[in-house]
């Protein structure tokens, strides 16, 4: 239990999530000087992958800023929770009136405790084969918080929850503690879809995860060797990552320099953080036909996300995967069941864990909250991206805007390989957020007439290369290429205002400026490469 609860603090304070929140997600902690709070260790963390500047729409700001749990407040409404292994076994947990079940397929071990969540007394502590049934409620204190700790002993892998929340009523009745962001982790959760179309679109090339490249395809076969089924490739993927990758945390505190995270070069260096983890994994899958996503969010310890202000939480700081095997989606975190290291050049090879392999959502919330996936293949749609604007997307992934005035995209579309404008547009603004985290997003060529890039108009689009800036733009708003990694060149117009920290992060830029004061560069934590004064 201590072990897990101390990785899972690694992976998450994130007390001030604007701060370097945009590549988030791995194992290693800094102290944030930029938090209100400096006294306090904030572990968001470099080079995990895109990181959205997500409205927390949904959650329910019901907790701010106290580690008490108040179970009453935050009673769920399922009783049973369920959990499948690696080779499809299955097992379940479950409350009914005083009475707390575990069981599981024939011939699996099982241990169940239950300890107080406050003082860390054992309420108790069984062990059996197949089921083990305690009627625990009248000894447990009314509306108090109490730890379930589920160590299932399957065939396939050993799995250890000792993230549930239990409690019990004035009448002796127990009943499971949701986690704050449950719902809403389900709801967006829902977006995944299985229909036959969109299954297909979880499975072709995307840039990171090439599983056309023959390399790949070599490595996964090889590594999926005599497995039969989806399950046993998927329990043979899973383990070649979190047993024979390393961890990189040269990488994750060397955070100035930029990160390739495409799955054969992290493949052949066998390092990478969460969101090369990821890229590997869904490559490797989508060799077999097995549908894949990266999927991004936060992750933190088991204590924090009562204690969080969720008001404050609109960025990432952490990458997994969701695979779909055995009809449904499941969630996977390889980076967390990863122990191994690599540090200061040296590689230490520890025992990994198989505890976040398929979690239950209702477990699964308790340490991470899910924003999106990562399913950028193109679909056809169009709809509105402003008042008097529209955008259409082809099969092709080009996106088309048309229309006159201010452009936006909703926050669901961002999958898409090219942006082009029509060319009897008149578009003048392009707002506030409108393309924030468009990974596939290569270059960019702004029509004239274009007067003004708002706030965090292209945040972290990490393959942004080239963006055509033309002279009619008048002001560039704060953060507006932040953790553009990629972005190579940009020329700005002259008498052009430029907004704080609008190209910080941005490793390989060269800028193009009238003056050299026309861009301050004081509070950039990573430079650019090169600025060019014009004459």
């Amino acid at each position: 239990m201590m072990i897990k609860r101390f990785l899972g603090g690694l992976c998450g304070v994130a007390v001030a999530l604007s701060f370097f929140g945009a590549t988030a997600g791995t194992k290693a902690p800094f102290i944030n000087e930029n938090s209100d709070d400096t006294s306090v260790i904030s572990t968001e963390f470099m080079k995990a992958g895109p990181a959205p500047h997500i409205p927390n729409k949904g959650i329910e700001v019901k907790f701010n800023g106290t580690k008490e749990i108040h179970p009453s407040e935050f009673r769920a409404s399922y009783t049973e929770v369920n959990y499948k292994s690696l080779r499809g076994e299955t097992s379940s947990v479950s409350v009914d009136k005083g009475t707390i079940v575990l069981k599981a397929d024939e011939g699996v071990n099982l241990e169940l405790s239950v300890v107080e969540y406050y003082s860390g007394s054992v309420v108790f502590r069984e062990e059996a084969e197949h089921v083990i049934s305690y009627e625990c409620g009248s000894l447990m204190k009314p509306n108090v918080p109490y730890y379930v700790e589920a160590n299932i002993h399957f065939v396939a892998n050993d799995f250890f929850d000792d993230a549930l929340v239990l409690s019990v009523d004035e009448t002796g009745n127990l009943y499971f503690v949701e986690s704050p962001v449950y719902k809403y982790n389900v709801e967006q959760f829902s977006n995944l879809k299985d229909t036959d179309s969109y299954l297909k679109g979880c499975l072709i090339p995307e840039r990171d995860m090439e599983c056309d490249n023959e390399d790949i395809i070599r490595i996964s076969n090889e590594i999926c060797d005599g497995a039969r089924t989806d399950y046993e490739k998927v329990d043979k993927i899973y383990s070649y990552i979190v047993d024979n990758m390393y961890y990189d945390y040269d990488q994750a505190y060397d955070y100035r320099a930029p990160y390739e995270d495409d799955a054969l070069s992290l493949l052949r260096r066998n390092i990478a953080v969460c969101e090369g983890f990821s890229n590997v994994f869904v490559a490797l899958c989508r060799v077999q036909g097995i549908p894949a996503c990266e999927t991004f969010g936060s992750g933190y310890g088991y204590d924090e996300l009562w204690s969080l202000n969720m008001a404050n939480v609109n960025s990432s700081n952490h990458a997994w995967v969701a695979v779909f095997v055995g009809g449904e989606w499941l969630i996977m975190d390889p980076t967390w069941d990863n122990m191994n290291e690599y540090y200061m050049g040296k590689s230490t090879l520890n025992e990994s864990t198989r505890n976040f392999v398929f979690i239950p959502m209702e477990s699964f919330s308790f340490t991470h909250i899910y924003f999106n996936a990562d399913t950028s293949h193109a679909m056809k749609r169009s709809g509105e991206c402003g008042p008097d604007s529209t955008f259409e997307i082809d099969k092709y992934g080009v996106c088309t805007i048309y229309g006159s005035g201010s452009v936006c995209l909703p926050d669901e579309v961002d999958d898409f390989f090219m942006l082009v404008f029509d060319e009897d547009s008149d578009i003048t603004e392009i707002a506030d957020e409108a393309f924030v985290n468009c990974d596939l997003l290569n270059y960019v060529i702004l029509p004239d007439g274009v007067e003004k890039i708002g706030e965090y108009a292209f945040y972290h689009c990490e393959n942004l290369e080239y963006v055509y800036i033309p002279d009619t733009v008048y002001s560039i708003g704060k953060d507006a290429f932040w953790v553009c990694d990629k972005l190579a060149y940009i020329e700005i117009p002259d008498g052009a205002d430029v907004g704080k920290d609008a190209f910080n992060m941005c490793p390989r830029l060269v800028l193009s400026v009238q003056e050299e004061d026309q861009v301050d560069m004081s509070t950039y934590n990573i430079d650019i490469a090169q600025l060019i004064v014009r004459e």
